[in-house]
């Protein structure tokens, strides 16, 4: 895979091993952000945060494996917040698709980026199904 485009090299690195598990804890920052995010409108376009450029909708919004936010934390102990969109056609994938250390078992895993600006903003997951987990921190609506 090639790095150019995914953001700054610690997050490049860093985002090519996926393994960790989610807090699930009932007063996790994670639940409090969910809830914030159901209060949107369907069509509200997520953009990336760097530059603007649409990525993907409210509406597209999945739960994977009972949830749709998760935490999971990489082999090289960065901590990863995201969420699982269906769809979001404002991302470039690269790479072929691995199952290594990946996070959702059955799913192999590919880097997604914003398609305008390259920056790293989660991970297209494949298996029974596809879906995108989206670094939320990464993501923003439009100004």
């Amino acid at each position: 895979m090639q790095a150019a485009g995914h953001g700054d090299a610690r997050h490049l690195t860093a985002s090519w091993w996926l393994k960790g598990t989610a807090s699930g804890e009932p007063g996790a920052p994670e639940a409090k952000v969910e809830e914030s995010l159901e209060t949107r409108e369907p069509e509200a376009p997520l953009c990336c945060a760097r530059c603007g450029h649409p990525v993907t909708r409210e509406r597209h919004r999945i739960p994977v494996n009972s949830r749709h936010e998760h935490t999971r934390v990489n082999p090289f102990g960065i901590v990863f917040h995201f969420g699982c969109f269906a769809q979001a056609e404002g991302c470039a994938v690269d790479g072929p698709p691995t199952a290594e250390a990946t996070w959702f078992p059955g799913f192999a895993w590919q880097v997604a980026h914003c398609a305008a600006c390259g920056a790293h903003l989660g991970w297209a997951f494949r298996g029974d199904g596809a879906f995108f987990g989206l670094l939320l921190d990464r993501l923003t609506l439009p100004s």
